[in-house]
């Protein structure tokens, strides 16, 4: 599960990209090559939490995370 996962991105000076969907893709792509076990891969729904609200409460913004 990704129960206390969270995804984000600080901003294009350390990183390609800002966009947290891109963030949440290769997330999900360097997940499913950790092995042939799909049971074991991240869900989109959990991909989705990780980024949302994973994402607010490692910001210290719980009251965010409604």
């Amino acid at each position: 599960g990704s129960n206390g996962l969270a995804l984000g991105t600080d901003g294009v000076s350390s990183n390609d990209t800002a966009s947290v969907f891109d963030v949440m893709r290769v997330a999900g792509l360097l997940h499913g090559a950790s092995g042939p076990d799909a049971d074991t891969w991240l869900s989109a729904a959990e991909l989705l939490q990780a980024a949302t609200l994973g994402g607010a409460r490692s910001a210290m913004m719980p009251s965010r995370s409604f």
